[in-house]
């Protein structure tokens, strides 16, 4: 619980420094991944408990499989989403690239 408490903190200041700037920064990925981790180890912590209970197979099989679905289907989610936005891609990277290219006309070259 004491991890948590720091998440909201950092949700703040991702927004007040997105306010500023209009993109993330480094508060934003700690903020992202800080999140991340936590989910993890949230699901960690439900199968621990199981066992610590001394629940039968059925319900750890349950918890398991459930926890394995969600992970694939925001695997999947986040993969696709990376994909569609052309961050993913050679051509993605050329836009990137190209964007920071300053255009020269055809006839400077010569």
């Amino acid at each position: 619980m004491a991890l948590l408490a720091i998440q909201p903190a950092l949700g703040i200041l991702h927004h007040q420094h997105y306010l500023k700037t209009q993109s993330r920064g480094l508060i934003s990925y700690v903020h992202i991944w800080w999140g991340r981790i936590l989910m993890v180890l949230g699901v960690v912590n439900g199968g621990l408990g199981l066992q610590l209970a001394q629940e039968s197979n059925g319900p750890i099989i349950a918890y398991s499989v459930v926890a394995a679905v969600v992970f694939l289907a925001y695997a999947g989610y986040k993969s696709l989403a990376f994909l569609r936005s052309g961050k993913g891609t050679a051509a993605g990277a050329n836009k990137e690239v190209n964007a920071r290219v300053p255009r020269v006309a055809a006839d400077e070259y010569i």
